[in-house]
């Protein structure tokens, strides 16, 4: 059996406790696990250097009713072929929405 792949997303440009538990995963889940993180452009320093080339991109939606970004970043979510999801995002709705 291969690698379980975890893609976790985040949609903060500010690096506070969500942000630092999802680096924190990045750095230290057992290697069995493949990560990817999935963030939006303004990702923090700090989880950029945690995803190191593991990192890819997504528009944040602004809202339910943003339709369009909510069906980007479902597809970049997507895109990773997660087998789990870990969804650190600023609102409920695009927590719910996104995937």
């Amino acid at each position: 059996m291969g690698p379980t792949r975890l893609t976790i997303v985040v949609d903060s440009d500010v690096y506070g406790g969500a942000e630092a538990y999802a680096a924190h995963l990045l750095r230290r889940l057992p290697e069995r696990f493949e990560r990817t993180l999935l963030a939006t452009p303004g990702v923090p320093e700090q989880l950029r250097r945690a995803a190191g080339d593991a990192l890819a991109t997504f528009e944040r939606p602004h809202g339910k009713t943003d339709v369009v970004r909510l069906a980007r970043a479902a597809r970049a979510l997507r895109g990773t072929r997660p087998d789990l999801v870990h969804v650190n995002m600023a609102t409920a709705a695009n927590n719910r929405h996104v995937i």
